[in-house]
C-alpha cells in the first residue's frame, strides 16, 4: 500500500491493481505460439486449415491432392488437436475458478489444465464409444463414423475460435467477456448438434424426436461424468 498526501488535510490510499496477465504469463506465450502456428498453416497450406476447420463432414471421395500428402495432414491435424485440448482445458479451468469458485487447492493452473485435459479425453472417448455402440445396436455404422468426424472437426474449430478470445480474456479479465465466450461456445455446440441431426435424418430411418433423444443421451452422459468428477 502506498500512502501519499495530495492535500494538506486529506490522505489518499493507493492500492496497486492486480494484473491477471502476470499470473498466466506462461499460457499467454503458449497462445502466441499456437496463434503463430495457425497463421503459418493458413499462409502455407490454407486448404489444410479449411479442411480441418470444416464443421461438415467431407464425402469419402475427397479431393485427390488431399490424399497425396498424408504426412502434412497428419501433422496439421495433430497440431489443431493439441490446440483444441489446450484452449478448452483452460476455458473450463477459468470457468471453474472464477465463475464457479472451484477450489483447486495448491494445484497450479498448468497441472490443473493437464488434469482437466485428461478428464476431457475420457469424456470424449466415452462419447465415441457410445456412438459406436449405437451404430452397432441400430445398424448405423455410417452415421457413427461421420458423426465422429463432425465431433472431431467441431472440437478443432472451437480450439481455433478460442485462441484470440482467451488471449483477450487473460489480458482484459471481465465477467461479461467470459459470458460472451461461453455464448459463442454454445453457438458452436448448437451448430454441431444441427449437423448431427441433419446427418441422422439423411442416413437413418429415425425421426426427429428419436434423434433428439439420441443426441441428448450422447451429450448428457459424458457431461454428467465430468460433473461427477469435479463435484
Amino acid at each position: 500500500m502506498v500512502t501519499d498526501t495530495f492535500f494538506q488535510q486529506s490522505s489518499l490510499d493507493m492500492m496497486p491493481l492486480f494484473n491477471q496477465a502476470t499470473t498466466y504469463t506462461w499460457f499467454l506465450y503458449l497462445l502466441l505460439f499456437l496463434s503463430f502456428g495457425v497463421a503459418l498453416i493458413w499462409y502455407l497450406i490454407p486448404e489444410r486449415l479449411t479442411h480441418t476447420f470444416a464443421i461438415s463432414v467431407k464425402p469419402d471421395t475427397a479431393r485427390l491432392n488431399e490424399r497425396e500428402s498424408p504426412a502434412p495432414g497428419a501433422v496439421v491435424t495433430f497440431f489443431f488437436l493439441m490446440n483444441s485440448f489446450i484452449n478448452i482445458s483452460f476455458l473450463i479451468f477459468y470457468v471453474l475458478k472464477y465463475l464457479c469458485d472451484y477450489d483447486f487447492g495448491k494445484l497450479v493452473y498448468g497441472y490443473a489444465m493437464l488434469y482437466i485435459a485428461a478428464i476431457i479425453s475420457v469424456a470424449y472417448l466415452l462419447k465415441m464409444i457410445l456412438a459406436g455402440l449405437a451404430g452397432w445396436m441400430f445398424d448405423t455404422f455410417q452415421m457413427a463414423r461421420k458423426q465422429a468426424g463432425i465431433y472431431f472437426n467441431s472440437n478443432i474449430a472451437l480450439g481455433v475460435v478460442l485462441l484470440p478470445l482467451l488471449f483477450v480474456l487473460v489480458i482484459i479479465p471481465h465477467i461479461y467477456l467470459l459470458y460472451v465466450i461461453l455464448f459463442i461456445v454454445a453457438i458452436l455446440f448448437l451448430i454441431r448438434w444441427v449437423q448431427v441431426i441433419r446427418l441422422g435424418i439423411s442416413i437413418t430411418h429415425f425421426n426427429f424426436f428419436h434423434l433428439i433423444l439420441y443426441l441428448c443421451t450422447l451429450e448428457i452422459i459424458p457431461v454428467l461424468v465430468v460433473f461427477k468428477i469435479f463435484m
